[in-house]
């Protein structure tokens, strides 16, 4: 990493004469593959490292840190905390806290754009070859991800229960039998070794309540999703 800058009576140049700080590499997010990356001078501890007040560092960026064991250690920036100082205070206090953890918040808390919930169940579509999914109060903990070849499979699940959620042709009974067999088959694809019969028994059941819709004005809506099972089904 480049060398230290100059002292220049900012809050980092002080807290570098009396604590000591290092270089860090900050890595921000950005659209696309490409991440911005900047090199900062911080004060950093076990679970923080804090910047000049005008630092460019933002909640979910990356920073490597030196490791006192040797090579790089890699945390994700979780909170922030910009304390302006004012009143008789110097301006040289104002600083950034930004605290941090080991886990990456983007693959447990990310913002999706597409989600659909169905009784107590969310599907979080994140784009790409991967469906994150939650069932609330349900046996699937909230944050696990589908794997990649089970994708298309978890996405024609959630157009099926998307449709029986919005299609008057379906009763309650109807909701609940799908909503049932739909945990089936995300509690199967999430596993490391998925039971195959299992499998093939939720997607049969899920399929049976679709065909409900075949007289109704979903009824093309309806046959393409039992299209889209099978399909997704076969290629597993």
């Amino acid at each position: 990493m480049t060398p230290f800058p100059n002292s220049d009576g900012s809050f980092i140049s002080w807290v570098r004469q009396n604590f000591g700080t290092q270089m860090v590499r900050v890595i921000h997010p950005v659209d696309g593959s490409d991440d911005e990356q900047s090199e900062l001078e911080a004060q950093v501890q076990s679970d923080a490292a804090y910047f000049d007040v005008d630092a460019p560092v933002y909640e979910g960026d990356r920073l490597e840190l030196i490791d006192p064991r040797g090579g790089t250690r890699k945390v994700w920036i979780t909170s922030l905390e910009i304390n302006q100082a004012g009143g008789m205070m110097s301006s040289d206090l104002s600083h950034i806290k930004a605290s941090f953890s080991d886990k990456n918040p983007a693959s447990q808390s990310r913002t999706y754009a597409d989600r659909t919930t169905f009784g107590d169940n969310a599907i979080f579509v994140s784009g790409g070859s991967h469906v994150t999914i939650a069932a609330h109060g349900g046996s699937i903990a909230q944050g696990q991800t589908v794997p990649p070849e089970y994708s298309e499979l978890a996405k024609a699940v959630k157009q099926a229960l998307e449709l029986i959620q919005k299609e008057s042709s379906f009763d309650g009974e109807d909701r609940e039998i799908a909503k049932q067999a739909s945990s089936g088959v995300l509690e199967e694809i999430v596993k490391e070794e998925p039971n195959p019969s299992k499998l093939k028994g939720s997607l049969a059941t899920l399929r049976g309540v679709l065909t409900a819709a075949t007289n109704s004005a979903s009824s093309a809506a309806a046959s393409g999703i039992i299209q889209q099972l099978f399909l997704a089904t076969s290629q597993n």
